[in-house]
């Protein structure tokens, strides 16, 4: 592993973070971190100790350690505790994601 590579989620725990869940992944970025993991479903690895905004997760939770599927590259304006910020990345994320696999996201 690389030293900018994000927290593994087996550490998580014992770092400050935060999570947006969007368009069926999970994207969290630790303090410290050059790198937003992104995983599978809605994954809260750890407990949750500040919630901003609590809604219904959109399906089965995932708890426990994951295995990230992409680690994306912090923007050097993006803090840890910016939700917002990390938001629009999630955004960004899925619609990009969706034009490459999905043709557009139409399917």
């Amino acid at each position: 592993m690389r030293a900018n590579d994000p927290t593994p989620s087996s550490d998580i725990g014992n770092v400050a973070c935060s999570r947006v869940f969007h368009g069926g992944c999970t994207l969290r970025l630790a303090k410290g971190d050059d790198f937003v993991a992104v995983f599978r479903g809605t994954c809260v690895e750890q407990r949750r100790f500040l919630v901003l905004r609590d809604r219904p997760f959109p399906g089965p939770v995932k708890e426990g350690p994951q295995r990230a599927i992409a680690a994306i590259l912090r923007a050097g304006w993006l803090c840890w505790s910016d939700h917002r910020g990390l938001a629009q990345v999630a955004t960004a994320w899925t619609r990009q994601r969706a034009n490459i696999v999905g043709g557009g996201g139409r399917g």
